[in-house]
């Protein structure tokens, strides 16, 4: 998960820092581009975000020791522990009650963002055949 983290956070950066550069710049060369690059823009920057939420999450969720965890949330004694890696979860199970360590809108952003580049490279698609034929 680190190596996926110092990889993958630099490289969705830079593509929405060339992405920001590129919707900056276009307009001054007074050619609107094809409705096509923009659906295109916008799924890579949807992705460029859920990337790095998504192992942001992970990353700050993930407990570095579970018994501490639920002292710390109030819950009582560690009984159990689970995770899910998609979509996040960990779940302490305590004697008192039961603690969800992901914040609570990182999941439905998540899904939403992953749900926005599939639409947005659909929508792609979809304008370069009309565009073609």
């Amino acid at each position: 998960m680190f190596a996926a983290m110092t990889m993958l956070f630099p490289v969705s950066l830079l593509i929405l820092v060339a992405l920001a550069v590129a919707a900056v710049t276009v307009p001054l060369r007074k050619r609107r581009p094809a409705r096509s690059t923009v659906f295109i823009a916008a799924s890579l920057a949807s992705l460029c975000i859920a990337i790095p939420l998504y192992l942001g999450t992970l990353f700050m969720s993930s407990p570095w020791d579970a018994r501490y965890e639920c002292s710390r949330h109030g819950a009582g004694e560690f009984v159990n522990y689970t995770e899910s890696l998609f979509p996040p979860s960990f779940v302490l199970e305590c004697t008192e009650r039961t603690v969800q360590l992901i914040p609570v809108g990182a999941n439905p952003a998540l899904l939403l963002l992953i749900a926005a580049t599939v639409g947005f490279a659909i929508a792609a698609i979809v304008a370069h055949s009309k565009s073609i034929g």
